[in-house]
């Protein structure tokens, strides 16, 4: 397995006041975390364009020093590494240990969207996902809220918190690499299934035995779990 030399993968850097005005400039907007160990993102302008700083810093203490810091260094890289592919969110740079930026994409997450979407956007999602693949970037974790379709129906990925970028001539990082990037074929064929009505056989059909097996297990048991907490398995 061949992947891109990591000196293609040098730093991007904001230059100083390019950081004040993220950092003090006032905000368009603000997505508040999920939940606590979620970052937020927030919307500057600059330079005549929008930046979406995604910054862990209103997190706990705790979360700032552990996932924080781990999360922020590791979605750097990914986005280093897929600097320039077409239908990723174009990376400014990390700002700090706790912060990064990229440009903001003016699109709808895909379990927002209030039409169905087309099967030119399917085609462009698998062709972005396989770019991402080809670049030695795995998300692990490919989730519709990260999927966004323009106005245009056009694709971009957002969030690699959780990728994987292995180097080449390392069997072991190659084989966790080899896995999420069948975790992400399994997420591509749920969207298949949910939001363009593929029947589960077909939608499933490029997926690895392994991958769906893994998938099946992971499903029972959230359902067991989800049952022991009085809530519904679905």
């Amino acid at each position: 397995m061949t992947f891109p030399s990591q000196s293609k993968s040098s730093t991007v850097k904001l230059n100083p006041e390019q950081i004040a005005v993220i950092r003090r400039g006032p905000e368009l907007d603000r997505l508040v975390g999920r939940n606590g160990s979620k970052a937020d993102i927030v919307v500057y302008r600059h330079a005549q364009c929008r930046i979406a700083v995604k910054d862990y810093r209103p997190r706990a203490w705790w979360v700032r020093q552990s996932l924080g810091r781990w999360l922020t260094a590791r979605e750097s890289r990914a986005y280093r590494r897929l600097q320039g592919v077409p239908g990723v969110a174009p990376f400014l740079g990390k700002i700090d240990a706790l912060a990064l930026a990229t440009q903001w994409v003016d699109a709808t997450p895909l379990r927002d969207l209030r039409t169905p979407p087309t099967s030119d956007s399917l085609a462009e999602l698998e062709s972005v996902l396989s770019s991402i693949h080809t670049h030695g970037v795995a998300l692990g974790d490919l989730h519709h809220r990260d999927v966004l379709l323009d106005a245009n129906g056009r694709v971009t990925i957002v969030d690699f918190a959780t990728a994987w970028c292995p180097r080449s001539g390392d069997p072991l990082r190659s084989r966790v690499f080899r896995r999420m990037r069948d975790q992400d074929l399994v997420g591509l064929a749920r969207m298949k299934q949910r939001y363009w009505g593929i029947p589960a056989d077909v939608a499933f059909a490029d997926c690895p035995p392994k991958a769906i097996a893994r998938y099946r297990r992971s499903r029972n048991w959230k359902s067991r779990w989800q049952r022991l907490r009085g809530r519904s398995g679905s």
